[in-house]
């Protein structure tokens, strides 16, 4: 038996006593004495063992005296917990078992009990890993679930915007016929898919109208294509008249700025020794203005069949021009005319740019050529008339504002007009080469800006036969001349023809007697070759000669078959005559004396292009 007391609180007076079986105190305790590896004791306040599992342990022994006969140091927390009845815990070696242990010491209320609980540390830890095990088991399985709970979820969720990217991929590859899904949902997705919807239409509806705009504008700039190769072949090729000793050359270059221009040009042959020629510029760019320059071009072609000189040619083009001309476009225009025989010209302007006359001693004049009111405008009954007539040598340069008026690249400075006289003085030009020369110092100067107008430039230049009996005195007498143009049959006076010419030409520049010895041996030896192997009288050899910069410039023309002569081998000269092979000298005898030699084969056509420097055969002289 056990008894507790516990005093009664004033104003009683006395203890209150309760009688308790230990069996009673021990029962509730019992239940973990069958826990495996547990060792249970209860402490009855005075410290003496109630009940104990330890091995050893005896009732009624107590705690301090169990210690100290078993040797069971690693129980001393223990008995210092009981003395001072305060709970705590603790992890120690059981000596006996050599285990370590947990023990955990709680006081039984107010009673002065105390429970001890100790266990097997191994035990613990083996809970502790079950437990574990559990839950990390029952985390992956809840993991699992959720996973597979958001995968049907998020499937729910992106299956209709993955079918709308579907969707929205094959639209992009071209296949946009295919209903579109969701678009009757009411939720954010049916939202997207009727926006992607509508997109969709838009973007079929705006490719549709791309598609009819691409094959509209492919239409017309094939149109415009043909437009320009038409109105290109309106206009005339270049040409060289041959009447008599007169052979004026008549050259035109045209760019427009846009596919089709409003510049144009014309070469009308007229009454066998007749040369017209018009040039003009148009008030707009574009399809307009070609339609305006196919009527002018054409309305002047038609006056100029009866006209009587330049200005007649404009009245009747502008009173044609000026009927039924709604759109009021208007064209400056610069008429001429020049006598093959003669060389006599006449000049009308309608608000065209006056023209230039190169003179063939590299001397550039502006023409004073008066102008009259456009055409298109208004009917005009009178244009001022200018005569002239250029010597041989000279050539007549006439442009359109596309010329004065381009611009570089800034935008801020134009060729104009004094640009272009000093690219083409200081040079005695045929029409072909004033037109090319010209026409590249513009775009020199233009480089990559886009050409601000059309560009056109035609020219005419004035070569005259020297014949055998005035040759001297023609070439004399023409001041400022410095060219020749002679053709020759097959025959050795017609050479000498050729030779009587440079000899006259190279005395009137001054030329030394030695240069006109190696200028006539030049000129004979290719001529008699000539003559000899590629000349008829249908088929002449030509020859056009030019003094400039102190240099004798020879160009040789003819159809016989093609042979090059800067590549014929020299002849061996001091082999003995009858081993040497026949032939040779005399192209051997050109290439010593000439400076410099080309040759060119350019539709069926020999051209050899010789030049020699006058001074090269006085020095060469001068030190024998």
């Amino acid at each position: 038996m056990t008894t507790y007391n516990v005093p009664l609180p004033p104003p009683a007076r006395g203890m209150a006593s309760i009688d308790m079986r230990i069996d009673d105190l021990v029962a509730p305790v019992e239940s973990l004495t069958h826990l495996p590896g547990v060792r249970v004791t209860l402490v009855a306040p005075e410290g003496t063992l109630a009940m104990s599992t330890i091995p050893q342990a005896r009732a009624q022994e107590t705690f301090d005296g169990f210690i100290t006969r078993s040797g069971r140091r690693d129980l001393a927390p223990a008995a210092e917990a009981l003395r001072g009845h305060h709970p705590t815990y603790f992890y120690h070696l059981d000596s006996n078992s050599e285990r370590m242990r947990f023990t955990v010491v709680e006081p039984v209320g107010d009673s002065g009990w105390t429970l001890l609980v100790g266990e097997s540390y191994d035990l613990i830890m083996d809970r502790f890993d079950r437990v574990l095990l559990l839950i990390m088991a029952a985390s992956l399985v809840l993991a699992l679930l959720g996973t597979l709970l958001v995968r049907k979820v998020g499937s729910q969720i992106s299956r209709p915007v993955e079918e709308l990217t579907h969707s929205a991929l094959e639209f992009v590859a071209g296949e946009n016929d295919a209903p579109l899904a969701h678009v009757d949902r009411r939720d954010e997705v049916g939202v997207l898919a009727r926006t992607l919807d509508n997109a969709r239409r838009s973007i079929r509806r705006q490719l549709a109208e791309i598609e009819q705009m691409g094959a509209a504008r492919q239409k017309l700039e094939s149109e415009l294509s043909i437009a320009r190769d038409i109105q290109m072949a309106m206009l005339p090729q270049g040409r060289t008249i041959d009447r008599g000793h007169e052979h004026p050359e008549a050259q035109a270059l045209l760019e427009p700025a846009k596919a089709v221009g409003g510049d144009f040009y014309n070469f009308i042959e007229r009454a066998g020794s007749e040369l017209w020629f018009v040039i003009g510029d148009v008030s707009d760019k574009g399809v307009p203005a070609a339609l305006f320059m196919a009527r002018a071009m054409s309305m002047l072609e038609v006056a100029i069949q009866t006209a009587t000189s330049p200005a007649h040619a404009l009245v009747e083009g502008s009173r044609r021009l000026a009927r039924n001309n709604e759109t009021c476009m208007f064209a400056t225009v610069l008429c001429g005319r020049i006598d093959v025989r003669t060389g006599t010209m006449s000049l009308a302007s309608a608000g065209h740019e006056p023209p230039l006359l190169l003179r063939g001693d590299g001397q550039v004049e502006l023409l004073p050529v008066a102008n009259g009111p456009p055409l298109g405008f208004e009917v005009s009954d009178a244009f001022p008339l200018w005569h002239g007539a250029p010597v041989p040598g000279d050539c007549l340069l006439a442009y359109t504002d596309g010329v004065t008026e381009a611009f570089d690249l800034a935008g801020r400075r134009a060729y104009g007009l004094e640009r272009l006289k000093q690219a083409m003085a200081g040079h005695t030009l045929g029409a072909t080469e004033a037109c090319t020369r010209l026409l590249a110092d513009v775009q020199r100067f233009v480089g990559e800006a886009p050409p601000s107008d059309d560009t056109t430039i035609l020219a005419i230049s004035r070569a005259h036969d020297l014949d055998i009996a005035g040759a001297e005195a023609h070439a004399v007498g023409a001041k400022g001349e410095t060219s020749v143009h002679i053709s020759v049959a097959h025959s050795s006076v017609d050479v000498a023809r050729m030779t009587d010419a440079i000899d006259a030409l190279l005395a009137h520049h001054g030329a030394s007697v030695a240069a006109i010895r190696d200028a006539r041996l030049i000129v004979e030896e290719v001529a008699c070759n000539a003559v000899e192997h590629a000349t008829t009288a249908e088929s002449p050899l030509e020859l056009k000669a030019r003094v400039d910069e102190g240099q004798l410039w020879l160009e040789f023309r003819d159809r016989g078959p093609a042979f090059d002569p800067t590549t014929h081998a020299a002849p061996d000269l001091d082999a003995d005559i009858e081993d040497r092979d026949i032939g040779g000298l005399g192209v051997f005898l050109v290439q010593k004396l000439a400076d410099g030699i080309e040759y060119q084969r350019i539709e069926d056509i020999n051209v050899l292009r010789i030049t020699l420097r006058l001074d090269a055969a006085q020095d060469m002289e001068s030190s024998a």
